[in-house]
């Protein structure tokens, strides 16, 4: 079934990058008073590397020997490019600056080098920043919306390093990294190297939420256009997903500077956090099969703090879970399993709504997934029914506030709703409109990660098709 006229696509996203690109020190520029000599400032790279014309973006300039008043400017061949203006440079320590930059439009395409100075002292990083010629579609996921249209996600390792936020005032505006990649840029976590910083929910305040080279974090606004970085609990590696109005971040880490495929101590534990309470650890008081259960997987929260997860054995599949929730404001907060029906012994729990319905599916051999909910009841939830209107075998990822459904489901599952066996496809669930298809099934692989309310009957979905971020708005 095509996506009818109702829909309509916007692709938002930027061009292909790579965080780690070379740089070496320089001497100066010969002026009229001859060559100065060579100075011990040098700079190495840029974080991230990759910058579309017409955004802004907060770039960590790493190096060494910076000092407090330094200043940073971007040259192609020595000239002072006026077309990247240099907002404010904050010193983070004597390897680190974090800049504040705006690209004009007008800017040309190609690669900049960084200048750092300082008390007469200067070093220059050579094609640290690569100005791309537009904001163009890229790969990355679009995971999160709010009702005021500003959409949240990240890159993947093709196209940089970097979170981002994009709105139609604002534009696209790149999400400042941690400095903490200065002293970890060699550190290797997960049997890979760090995965790249990325931005999982945006609040109705503006706040987002994510993580950088798997540190949880909120990126808090601070104008338009610009967020600050604050790690929720230093030194503690994770990944946030969720949160609430309230203050409640939620998400799994596994401790602090360890490796939870080579240190069976620190398996990845789903976590609550406040500023009041700070990170929490919800306790299970359940086993299963003889495992220890802890990943959890895309864990939600709704305004209430209540949490739905995922729970999977430590080094198992995702889809060996069991479906569970937790109360965040909680003095003591227990994990507690969701019924399954007669017959199935595994699930997951996607999304918790804010009336306390959680979504998810559920797994049976050799029939397969079929989607559920589960409805509070009695101070716990009810046995999981399907939920009707949504096709057979869906994964719902996100509920927006008048209770739109949004996710992705699997052809053979749905013949009747899409022409290509064994692909996934994008749908929206309205209760007027009922069951759409957010992309032509020819258009490859697509998820909708993301929807919430707009004015009127309008709202937003933020997902992806193949590997390239999309954002619908519906009217």
């Amino acid at each position: 079934m095509p996506a009818s006229g109702w829909m309509r696509g916007i692709a938002v996203l930027v061009g292909a990058g790579c965080v780690c690109c070379s740089g070496s020190p320089t001497s100066d520029h010969v002026s009229g008073s001859g060559v100065i000599a060579e100075l011990p400032v040098t700079v190495r790279e840029a974080q991230p590397s990759v910058v579309p014309r017409g955004v802004s973006a907060q770039i960590l300039i790493l190096g060494s020997g910076f000092e407090p008043g330094a200043t940073v400017s971007f040259e192609s061949a020595g000239i002072l490019d006026t077309a990247i203006t240099v907002d404010s440079v904050q010193f983070k320590s004597s390897g680190s600056l974090l800049t504040y930059i705006r690209v004009a439009i007008s800017g040309t395409p190609g690669k900049r080098d960084v200048a750092v100075r300082m008390k007469g002292k200067r070093g220059v990083g050579t094609e640290l920043l690569d100005v791309l010629m537009e904001i163009q579609l890229g790969e990355g996921f679009a995971l999160g919306t709010n009702s005021l249209g500003l959409v949240v996600g990240g890159g993947s390792s093709s196209m940089g390093d970097w979170a981002f936020v994009y709105g139609a005032e604002s534009g696209l505006v790149l999400l400042p990294v941690g400095n903490w990649r200065e002293h970890e840029s060699g550190l290797y976590i997960n049997n890979g190297p760090p995965r790249p910083n990325m931005a999982t929910a945006v609040l109705e305040s503006g706040i987002v939420i994510g993580d950088d080279w798997e540190h949880p974090v909120r990126w808090i606004p601070e104008g338009r256009g610009s967020w600050r970085i604050e790690e929720l609990n230093p030194g503690y590696r994770g990944i946030a997903t969720d949160g609430n109005e309230g203050g409640v971040i939620v998400g799994s880490g596994w401790g602090f500077g360890s490796d939870p495929f080579t240190d069976p101590t620190h398996y990845p534990k789903p976590f609550c956090w406040s500023p009041e309470r700070g990170m929490t650890f919800p306790r299970a008081d359940f086993e299963n099969r003889g495992v220890s259960w802890s990943w959890a997987w895309r864990t939600t929260v709704n305004e209430a703090g209540i949490a739905a997860a995922s729970l999977s054995p430590l080094g198992g599949p995702e889809q060996e879970g069991i479906p569970v929730i937790f109360r965040c404001l909680s003095a003591d907060p227990v994990i507690e399993r969701l019924p399954l029906l007669p017959g199935y012994d595994r699930g997951l729990a996607t999304v918790i709504a804010d009336d306390g319905t959680v979504y998810g599916r559920l797994f049976n051999f050799p029939s397969g997934w079929i989607t559920v909910r589960w409805h509070p009841s009695g101070g716990g939830w009810s046995a999981p029914e399907a939920v009707p209107g949504v096709p057979a075998g869906a994964t719902i990822l996100a509920v927006s506030r008048s209770g739109r459904l949004a996710g992705y489901t699997e052809a053979q599952f749905s013949p009747e709703f899409w022409s290509q066996p064994g692909s996934r496809r994008a749908f929206v669930w309205d209760p007027v409109l009922g069951a759409q298809a957010a992309v032509d099934p020819g258009r490859g692989l697509s998820y909708a990660w993301g929807v919430q309310d707009g004015p009127g009957r309008s709202f937003t979905i933020a997902g992806q098709v193949s590997l390239n971020v999309v954002v619908w708005t519906v009217r």
